[in-house]
């Protein structure tokens, strides 16, 4: 490969970064090549496990195996901080609310502190100790109800059957979760089958389901879909929803708030 066809894939990257997905004849036009040429681009790209091809182009993909819950407290950090600031401000006094697993959800804890008569539900470790920290130092004068089950000590979350059996049996005004990835052919996805299976139970159980993703989450696809996108009733990411989704956004009903 050239070094010119490094700085086309590059570009093809780029452009997934940005867009979420790509059209060949979009990527022809763009870099002056032939359709053929682009496909076998996307077929490099594809076999280096750095994109997903689909009918007439292509996706992001992330990569199989989540980062250890430290390493993604400090990813993209400033991202997930004004995406859990946004969050809060959708929840009001006297709620009960559904935390889910995640580092950009954790983010959200700090600025509900205010609320009243406020019941947080969460199955993450994360979001349990800044809730009992802020409780024991009078911060914090809501409710807490930690979900039982399987614990996944790499990942400081919880889930299996005893979790969604709680789940089953409790309805959220609000549950604002987390997911690895999503697209509008392939929904919400999950890098765990298990956190996955529980997501679902939660979106099902509350009267309005936020999702919390910042921009490199955009049209990835994992190996596990918790469902279609049209399952959310928001999505607060950091950058603008791409334009070839807007109409598709607007026909599920799905609000796309941007952070920036």
């Amino acid at each position: 490969m050239s070094l010119e066809g490094e700085d086309r894939k590059a570009y093809i990257l780029d452009m997934l970064d940005t867009m979420g997905k790509v059209k060949v004849n979009l990527l022809s036009e763009k870099l002056q090549v032939t359709p053929e040429t682009i496909r076998r681009y996307l077929e490099e790209l594809e076999r280096e496990n750095r994109i997903k091809r689909v009918y007439g182009g292509a996706v992001k993909v992330s990569g199989g195996v989540e980062l250890p819950y430290a390493d993604r407290t400090i990813h993209n950090i400033d991202a997930k901080r004004k995406i859990g600031k946004s969050a809060a401000r959708l929840v009001c006094d006297g709620e009960l609310i559904v935390i889910d697993v995640g580092t950009t959800t954790l983010q959200m804890v700090q600025h509900i502190l205010h609320r009243k008569n406020l019941v947080v539900v969460t199955s993450s470790f994360g979001a349990l100790k800044e809730l009992i920290q802020y409780r024991n130092s009078n911060a914090f004068s809501g409710r807490i109800i930690f979900v039982g089950g399987d614990i996944n000590s790499r990942q400081m979350t919880v889930s299996g059957t005893l979790a969604e059996d709680f789940m089953e049996n409790l309805y959220a005004d609000k549950a604002f979760v987390s997911v690895a990835g999503f697209s509008l052919d392939g929904g919400l996805t999950s890098y765990d089958l298990n956190e996955c299976t529980l997501t679902r139970k939660i979106l099902h159980h509350a009267g309005q389901s936020i999702v919390l993703a910042d921009q490199s989450k955009i049209g990835c696809r994992n190996h596990f879909k918790i469902g279609d996108l049209s399952v959310a009733d928001k999505i607060i990411c950091n950058a603008p929803a791409p334009a070839e989704w807007e109409t598709a956004l607007a026909q599920m009903g799905v609000e796309w708030i941007c952070t920036e």
